[in-house]
């Protein structure tokens, strides 16, 4: 996933990389790593992914 906080500062131009896993213990799930599970689950998750960039 490339994600932005919505600026065009360079420094926060971000690549994330996901893995799966059958069960999760711990933090809450950011926005942005939701964005990205609730697509795997539901088979819908394009090959590219963008988050935070402009509408």
């Amino acid at each position: 996933m490339q994600r932005t906080d919505g600026t065009d500062a360079v420094l926060e131009q971000r690549a994330d990389w996901f893995f799966t896993a059958r069960c999760w213990e711990g933090e809450p799930v950011p926005s942005y790593e939701r964005v990205v599970l609730d697509g795997i689950a539901r088979d819908t998750l394009s090959a590219f992914t963008s988050y935070g960039f402009g509408p």
